[in-house]
């Protein structure tokens, strides 16, 4: 399939935006959600080449009207609370809005016979936060390992990603799941490392006199990629993954979040301290995830292609010009 019908919940989201724009260059007509009262300057450069729906995802009737209006041959499931940090503040709120949402999607698919006779494939996104502290002899991680998260995010990802399987199994949904490693780029709002990173140096820069940068634990490793390779990620899901298998879309290597750090110091205009703030660390820190990104690999030939140094540039510009 050449360009398909693209449905995206949370389309002016980070994520989201990136992907409307991928589809729009590779021929896809695109709608997508905003929740109401949220901000669509993400999708400002395509705004008049995509179709918003404002529908709050927690509402299953309005979910349900947006998808018949749309039925499009692939949705993608990007619609959370995406905040590890956040969710120990209000686990509550991230646990009922992604597991919820998720649900009152796949309802709507499953109920609505003119949805559901057109859809190809549905791509339910959730995260490597799924799997928790796992032993070093876990690592890289697989599609098999066990759930079992430490965060409130993680745990109301886990629990969306079952809800997935259990659609396609029960009834039939062409369900693709993906757990998703970290991913940054230009667009990120801050409460994620890199964008707090950028934030704080693009600041510090127009500063006189000290320039100090408060942070939180720096020991933790990740899989970090750009964004724009793992929305590509995303629509090769969509066109080439297996319904009922489950995807780790990454970059296949790990980074310690210190080394990110370092990094954007050296793109700094200004010579800049670092000095470990106890508010900022968490109460429970995951020390490293790295996935098998093989799988994806091999069968929709997937791979990273932007060089993380051009990543933390192009954000780290991002926010000079917000400044």
């Amino acid at each position: 399939m050449p360009s398909a019908r693209v449905f995206i919940t949370g389309i002016a989201g980070f994520a989201g935006s990136h992907l409307a724009e991928w589809c729009l260059a590779c021929g896809d007509e695109v709608a997508g959600t905003v929740l109401p009262g949220t901000p669509v300057e993400n999708l400002r450069g395509v705004r008049s080449s995509v179709e918003l729906a404002y529908v709050d995802l927690l509402k299953a009737e309005a979910i349900a009207s947006a998808l018949h209006r749309a039925r499009p041959d692939w949705i993608v499931h990007l619609a959370a609370l995406t905040s590890v940090g956040d969710s120990f503040q209000t686990p509550g709120e991230t646990i009922r809005h992604n597991i919820i949402s998720t649900l009152n999607l796949l309802e709507a698919v499953r109920q609505d016979p003119a949805v559901r006779g057109v859809v190809d494939k549905i791509i339910i996104v959730a995260s490597s936060e799924v799997y928790g502290r796992v032993r070093p002899g876990m690592i890289p991680l697989s599609e098999n390992t066990p759930l079992a998260p430490v965060n409130p995010y993680g745990a109301s990802k886990a629990a969306a990603d079952l809800i997935a399987l259990s659609y396609g199994e029960s009834f039939g949904l062409p369900v693709v799941r993906v757990r998703a490693s970290n991913h940054a780029g230009p667009r990120q709002r801050p409460g994620f490392v890199v964008p707090d990173f950028c934030a704080a140096i693009s600041r510090l820069e127009r500063k006189t006199g000290k320039r100090i940068m408060r942070v939180g634990n720096l020991s933790a490793r990740r899989d970090f990629s750009d964004v724009r390779d793992v929305v590509r990620g995303y629509r090769l899901l969509a066109q080439k993954g297996r319904s009922g298998s489950v995807y780790h879309l990454g970059s296949g290597q790990v980074r310690s979040v210190r080394s990110v750090l370092n990094a954007l110091l050296r793109m700094a205009y200004r010579p800049i301290d670092v000095m470990t703030d106890p508010k900022k660390l968490r109460p429970v820190e995951v020390p490293v995830l790295l996935a098998d990104i093989s799988r994806a690999r091999r069968e929709i030939g997937y791979q990273a292609l932007i060089p993380w140094r051009k990543t933390l540039a192009d954000t780290l510009e991002y926010y000079r010009q917000q400044s």
